[in-house]
């Protein structure tokens, strides 16, 4: 199959952890009101390039077909949904953000991507291209 860039507007990144046991009933994630990939999906996400967290995916072959196979430029988001997100601690919010920046610059290198740094004055971006 072929993927007409022109089509894609926007990148998602994200690799997930794998878990020891199945998320069934007696699992910490488990949650009766949804699907067993659902939880798993809301607590275990992790940043790309989080190998030392358990990170398994082929994020980095699906990188590179997204920005070196099909040619994309454009927004890339770093999604995370994660267990930590809940936690009262205050430390969360830096903690998550130094880690999305870690993996957002292991991103730039390991795809050897070029990254617009300096936004218009009236819009707070960052872009992504070969």
């Amino acid at each position: 199959a072929t993927v007409d860039v022109s089509k894609v507007f926007y990148v998602q990144v994200v690799d997930a952890e794998r878990l020891a046991a199945p998320l069934v009933e007696g699992h910490q994630f488990y949650d009766p009101e949804q699907t067993a990939r659902m939880s798993w999906s809301r607590n275990c996400r992790l940043f790309y390039g989080e190998k030392d967290r358990g990170a398994y995916l082929p994020v980095v072959d699906i990188s590179r077909a997204i920005f070196h196979g099909i040619g994309f430029e454009g927004w890339v988001s770093l999604e995370l949904f994660h267990r930590r997100m809940g936690d009262a601690d205050a430390v969360v919010p830096n903690e998550l953000a130094s880690r999305g920046a870690a993996s957002w610059a292991k991103l730039v290198r390991d795809m050897q991507l070029r990254v617009e740094d300096e936004a218009p004055a009236d819009r707070g971006r960052m872009t992504a291209s070969l």
